[in-house]
């Protein structure tokens, strides 16, 4: 390949690699923004903070207690409380 078309293609390649780092960055900005504003609405009630605190708890020690089933049933758990709660408030 000559050096004009070879410096072509790597710029090409060097200008998806920018295309795509933005977009991911962007779609990045875009999550986190979207969980941050949806973890206020759930930290809204206090006990709904409660209730975390004590799945986290469970999680955790399902973790440092090596019981894949316990981590499991845990995360499980949370997940659905959270999901429900995300469903029940149409959010």
């Amino acid at each position: 390949m000559s050096g004009a078309l070879n410096f072509c293609s790597n710029a090409a390649d060097g200008c998806v690699f920018v295309q795509t780092l933005l977009i991911m960055r962007n779609f990045y900005d875009y999550l986190f923004h979207g969980i941050q504003e949806n973890l206020a609405i759930l930290y809204e009630n206090p006990a709904n903070i409660k209730i975390i605190f004590s799945q986290n708890q469970a999680i955790l020690e399902a973790i440092k207690s090596r019981d894949p089933d316990m981590s499991y049933t845990a995360m499980n758990a949370h997940i659905a409380f959270v999901r429900d709660f995300f469903k029940n408030n149409k959010i």
